[in-house]
């Protein structure tokens, strides 16, 4: 979500997949208020691009919800005792999580939550960081250097954003799904989701 990645770029295809096949170690840069991720892209001659995510973008995550949340000191942590080729997410054995692993994973807590199935996907990534960013008023420029977008398809995203971070009222820090003009009501009944 932070960094704007497809699942895929993180993720691995399976337990056994090569290491040049999903984010490592050796391709996370941990500085003082930004990580750099060298993410190896998805097109068909894959090339390695840079994405990131800075401390004032989590900020608010570790005020809002406790120290759990420090994506800058969670990170520094994960790859403190990898070797270079190690994965960056790993399972229990070591070996890397896999989309399915992760695709089950969200499926799970949807559920578990009453989100209504569908709701968080591969994709969910990049769909977030294009809309948060149109919600703080990014320009397009910005937006597609972000991420990494070669098209105009990021516009399918963000144009159903109603409610913009400079509207009366609005979250300056993230958009909620009450910001979209998407039917909520099969939503959990929550501020979190619903327009209030």
């Amino acid at each position: 979500k932070l960094t704007g990645n497809r699942m895929g770029e993180i993720t691995a295809k399976s337990k056994n997949a090569e290491a040049g096949n999903f984010m490592t170690a050796d391709r996370v840069t941990v500085h003082s208020n930004q990580i750099d991720f060298a993410t190896k892209s998805k097109s068909i001659t894959p090339k390695i691009e840079l994405t990131f995510v800075r401390m004032t973008e989590v900020e608010h995550l570790t005020s809002k919800y406790g120290s759990t949340w420090d994506f800058i000191s969670s990170t520094k942590r994960r790859i403190a005792h990898k070797r270079p080729k190690d994965p960056l997410y790993a399972d229990d054995q070591g070996r890397p999580l896999t989309y399915s692993d992760v695709y089950n994973a969200l499926s799970r807590a949807c559920k578990q939550t009453n989100m209504p199935s569908g709701s968080i996907g591969g994709h969910s990534g990049r769909i977030y960081m294009a809309t948060y960013m149109a919600y703080c008023g990014a320009s397009v420029a910005q937006i597609m250097k972000r991420g990494r977008w070669q098209s105009d398809a990021w516009k399918v995203y963000v144009k159903a954003l109603i409610c913009h971070a400079s509207d009366r009222g609005a979250d300056k820090h993230e958009f909620k799904i009450r910001d979209l003009a998407i039917v909520v009501s099969s939503y959990p009944r929550s501020h979190e989701f619903m327009r209030m």
